[in-house]
């Protein structure tokens, strides 16, 4: 080996070390974080929890974006929404049978790959669930909402995320999404349509049918 081969790998380990090292340090600044702290993460990009889920995928996704690798944290939740339909569709009807015939709609308009149908079905049902009383700021959201019968990471609902963020901002720099529930809801956006929107919106539904229980009638 010359002095430049060995010189060349010996860079080489240096810059695997720094990257086990950095890889390390943000699994470690991950894991400190509240669930309530990953969850906001997630939501910066559109996504939301299943109870289905496993902290470790959140720590994992969490992980890729601090890494700045969105597409891989991206494809990670994609990945677990689309081999968990079956199953995500069944605990929705569980939990809420009066809903079982639109909810099974918007599933079969997901598989049909009518993602404009299934994006906007998943949203209204969610918001039904809440009885409309989301995202319309704290002091609102605190009014209707029976926090005693609540699992705290329902406050997010209560805040302005990339799902509900107003589409008169200019600066949506902490944002990484295009799916906006205002916009879809409302006609104002025509070109959503698409396999990660939907199984976004799903992502929300299943959110709100697993952790939300109650608002104040």
């Amino acid at each position: 080996m010359s002095l430049n081969d060995s010189t060349s790998e010996i860079i080489k380990s240096i810059n695997s070390m720094k990257k086990i090292e950095q890889d390390l340090k943000n699994i470690f600044d991950v894991s400190r974080l509240s669930l309530e702290e990953n969850i906001n993460i997630l939501s910066n990009y559109g996504w939301y929890i299943s109870a289905e889920m496993e902290m470790k995928a959140i720590f994992k996704f969490n992980q890729l974006i601090k890494s700045e690798k969105q597409d891989e944290a991206e494809m990670l939740m994609l990945k677990f929404y689309k081999k968990n339909l079956n199953k995500l569709k069944e605990n929705i009807i569980v939990k809420f049978p009066e809903r079982e015939n639109i909810v099974k709609e918007a599933f079969i308009a997901h598989k049909k790959k009518m993602y404009n149908a299934s994006t906007i079905l998943f949203l209204s049902q969610a918001d039904g669930m809440c009885g409309a009383k989301i995202f319309r700021g704290p002091k609102v959201f605190n009014y209707n909402i029976d926090m005693k019968n609540n699992h705290s990471i329902i406050n997010i609902l209560g805040k302005e995320t990339a799902l509900n963020v107003d589409t008169r901002k200019i600066d949506k720099s902490n944002y990484f999404t295009n799916l906006n529930r205002h916009s879809v809801m409302h006609g104002l956006e025509n070109n959503y349509g698409t396999e990660i929107n939907s199984l976004k919106a799903l992502s929300f539904l299943c959110f709100v049918s697993n952790f939300f229980n109650r608002y104040k009638k």
